[in-house]
């Protein structure tokens, strides 16, 4: 059973009632980095720390001791387009976990000393993912492909940004961002919607400003385009990027061919890059979808005396499913692997939660399983071929590689 509706201050609900054992509720604003410039890229992360480190009535000890005493789990992440703050619990909790979050949205303090600390531990959060070469290589594709545009920032944002944030910035960006219409409130559990509605009217209701600064950002005018950072790893880690569609664009086709081209261990480029001839331990292919736009990478991490080799196999194998597309085999297996990938969401509530939220932020209703299904049921190997034609045109790939040596220009190579 579902029901999406608002609160009287504009804030959306959305409540799916299961027979799952646990409640997942998610709170999700519609800020993220595509919200930010470049002097305060970061602060969407910042924030999402901050808001755990104390209220007008509560430390930030006794925030996680009283999710904890009663048994649940609380978490939040950050996007590019939005940010997450969510619990997970026994139904009989739902309420208590509501007030918490809800004192954290409404009531946070950010004191000078949690500030500072936080600052260190968000800058420690960075160097970390500077040590991940498949990180570094991932937000350098994202750079080259997105050029300077807003989805080419990163989540986290630099060590300069963040240890210039102050309370009165925070406090301003929330004002703007934190309001009832950049607000989806979602319930995933054995809870009725008239339950959830009077808990969310209660603990979410408390704000009425609205915001109009609904950032607008267009398709990305990509250029093909190379970025490297040599780095002392054992690993070449090196990734393509083209055109893809946007979260809004019915994404079923491309979603088989992600499937069979590099989304499970009997797709073609695992099979090749890998199983046949040793080049590999970590290849695969992935689809980034945001609102007005998105990107199909291929990611392989290599010895670097491998990586021109590896490349020309890439190159091979989408030569071949330009060309001859893909078998009713592979078009069979694919449709099966995406159909339980969603029946396993049905069992996990704050699977749904999140793409429910992540539906309701970026399209403005709930993401619609049976829908789902049935549009991938629909795909035909024409389809499939049809759109990796669309997909991988070599005249708009970049590619990003990170590494201890870079003898030759991996874009140069997929592109002959």
């Amino acid at each position: 059973m579902r029901s999406f509706t608002s609160l009287t201050n504009g804030a959306s609900l959305f409540v799916y009632k299961t027979n799952t054992k646990t409640v997942s509720l998610g709170v999700f604003i519609a800020a993220g980095c595509v919200n930010e410039n470049a002097d305060n890229n970061g602060i969407s992360h910042f924030i999402e720390h901050m808001l755990f480190k104390g209220t007008n009535t509560r430390s930030a000890e006794r925030i996680v001791n009283e999710f904890e005493n009663v048994g649940a789990q609380v978490n939040a992440y950050t996007g590019k387009e939005l940010t997450a703050y969510y619990s997970i619990s026994l139904k009989e909790h739902l309420g208590k976990c509501a007030e918490l979050i809800s004192d954290m949205l409404y009531n946070s303090v950010f004191e000078d000393t949690e500030l500072k600390r936080e600052k260190s531990v968000v800058c420690e959060e960075i160097d970390m993912c500077e040590d991940m070469p498949d990180d570094v290589c991932l937000q350098l594709l994202s750079k080259a492909y997105y050029q300077n545009g807003t989805l080419s920032k990163t989540i986290l944002g630099s060590k300069e940004n963040v240890n210039s944030f102050n309370r009165s910035e925070i406090c301003d960006y929330m004002s703007e961002f934190y309001v009832p219409n950049r607000i989806t409130i979602v319930v995933v559990g054995d809870v009725d919607s008239t339950e959830a509605k009077r808990l969310a009217e209660e603990y979410f209701s408390k704000k009425s400003k609205i915001c109009d600064n609904f950032t607008q950002y267009g398709v990305a005018n990509t250029k093909s385009t190379y970025l490297s950072k040599i780095k002392k790893t054992e690993q070449a880690n090196f990734a393509f990027a083209f055109p893809s569609v946007s979260y809004r664009e019915d994404s079923s086709a491309i979603d088989v061919l992600n499937n069979c081209l590099g989304g499970s261990m009997s797709s073609r480029l695992f099979q090749s890059v890998r199983e046949k001839l040793g080049l590999a331990y970590s290849v695969y292919t992935s689809v980034s979808a945001y609102k007005n736009d998105g990107h199909f990478t291929i990611f392989v991490g290599s010895n670097p005396k491998n990586a021109e080799l590896a490349t020309k196999t890439v190159k091979e194998e989408l030569n071949k499913i330009i060309s001859y597309g893909i078998s009713e085999t592979e078009l069979l297996r694919a449709k099966e692997t995406i159909k339980t990938e969603h029946a396993l969401l049905l069992e996990k509530s704050q699977s749904l939660m999140s793409l429910y939220g992540k539906s309701i932020i970026l399209t403005g209703k709930p993401y619609d399983i049976e829908d789902k299904m049935h549009r991938i049921n629909s795909v035909t190997i024409d389809d499939v071929r049809n759109v990796a034609k669309q997909v991988f045109d070599f005249d708009k790939v970049c590619a990003s590689y990170v590494g201890p040596i870079e003898k030759q220009n991996l874009l140069e190579i997929i592109k002959q």
